[in-house]
């Protein structure tokens, strides 16, 4: 599945809130409960600041959420955050929106990778969605600059000013301004997935198959005289524990021990 969903005529109101699978564009485990106000149709890291806006507001409109989100996060104006996807948009503000989103989750599943000693990662994420939140204000000052490790520092105080994570604010920003760097959303979606992606890619589905023009021999016997053989490996890009092969892992073809 790609993440799309639908809902049935006479479902009742409300938000919408995605736990678990796997995110499509760095193949990492989603540890997150992203959250969207309803009537959006896309469900992210910005949603959830708009969702947590709105409820830390009461009385608040989506609309009114949506726009002091907006400016706080120096997101391009006049764009619908609540449809708008950047992994599948064309316009120029695609790679402006998605370096906003996945430094915010960067934050977030970093942080809660490595909750300080009597905190869960629940409480890790809400510390951190309020501190943000705080940071933005009514959105009249300047947006705030989530690649500086003063930001991140502010972003994970807890209570009595400690940091909720035992991960560095300055570990947590050399991603994040990496990712501000990226000149494509492929990029920012490699740069995440050397960061957040803990689960190694599983192993071939099934052994090597020489193609037809190298099979020299019985055809399930994998063996060949070609001094050039071509050959087709397969892997699992379906998984949704974390283990399937994504865009920017990296295949390491053996000869017993030796990588050839």
């Amino acid at each position: 599945a790609n993440g799309n969903f639908f809902l049935p005529p006479g479902a009742p109101a409300g938000s919408g809130i995605a736990v678990g699978g796997v995110n499509i564009d760095t193949g990492g485990v989603n540890t997150v409960a992203l959250r969207a106000p309803a009537g959006a149709t896309v469900v992210n890291p910005i949603t959830t600041l708009i969702d947590a806006y709105i409820r830390e507001n009461p009385g608040a409109t989506a609309a009114a959420a949506e726009t002091v989100v907006q400016a706080g996060l120096g997101l391009p104006p006049g764009l619908d955050l609540l449809t708008y996807d950047p992994l599948s948009a064309t316009d120029g503000n695609a790679l402006a929106v998605q370096q906003v989103a996945a430094q915010f989750a960067t934050v977030l599943i970093t942080a809660m990778a490595a909750p300080q000693a009597g905190l869960s990662a629940t409480q890790v994420a809400s510390t951190i969605i309020g501190n943000t939140l705080s940071a933005i204000g009514s959105g009249a000052g300047a947006p705030i600059a989530l690649a500086r490790g003063a930001t991140i520092g502010a972003l994970l105080a807890g209570g009595g000013g400690q940091p909720v994570t035992t991960t560095s604010a300055t570990e947590i920003a050399v991603v994040s301004d990496t990712i501000a760097s990226a000149t494509s959303i492929s990029e920012v979606s490699q740069v995440q997935s050397q960061a957040l992606d803990a689960t190694p890619p599983a192993a071939p589905t099934a052994a090597p198959d020489l193609l037809a023009s190298a099979d020299s021999g019985t055809t399930t016997d994998i063996v060949t005289n070609a001094v050039t053989p071509g050959g087709r490996v397969s892997f699992n890009i379906a998984a949704v524990d974390g283990s399937a092969a994504v865009v920017g892992d990296t295949v390491r073809v053996y000869s017993g021990a030796t990588v050839v």
